[in-house]
């Protein structure tokens, strides 16, 4: 009894998120991989994953994420003339695009503040209060002053 009813705070406190959850690509990430697909490219797989409106777990989420960061700034000069580069482009789109990335980044927000939601929500369960440790801990650096001291 006294388990689950702890149980049942800790869930109340964690909140929703795990790493198991997975995130359905939205219509237009479906449709941009459909219409990069219409032209080709490397990375075929994903656009397939994609355009069939396949879930996509946390990890291949992150992955996604790691895609898009690594390659902005190349896509943004291409966008902006002063770089050439087709395949790059036809990648960024296989993996949904633009609004792939909008898509990723939201879902990657939202996981961010899950987490802080989270970790806020523990440290009023245990009591520390704001800008303390979580649960009864304290990270503030310890008082030399206090304490037994064997220095004589």
């Amino acid at each position: 009894m006294i388990r689950k009813v702890i149980r049942q705070i800790l869930e109340e406190a964690i909140g929703d998120f795990n790493y198991n959850k997975t995130f359905t690509p939205p219509y237009d990430v479906v449709s941009a991989c459909k219409a990069a697909m219409a032209k080709g490219g490397s990375k075929l797989e994903k656009a397939v994953e994609l355009s069939s409106s396949k879930p996509q777990t946390f990890q291949q989420v992150k992955k996604l994420r790691d895609f898009f960061n690594k390659n902005l700034e190349n896509v943004n000069k291409i966008k902006a003339h002063t770089l050439q580069d087709e395949e790059l482009m036809k990648s960024w789109n296989l993996h949904g695009g633009d609004a792939g990335k909008r898509w990723v980044d939201g879902v990657m927000a939202k996981f961010h503040d899950e987490n802080l939601r989270t970790k806020s929500n523990l440290r009023k369960a245990g009591g520390a209060g704001e800008k303390k440790g979580m649960g009864i801990f304290d990270t503030g650096i310890m008082d030399t002053n206090k304490g037994r001291n064997n220095i004589r």
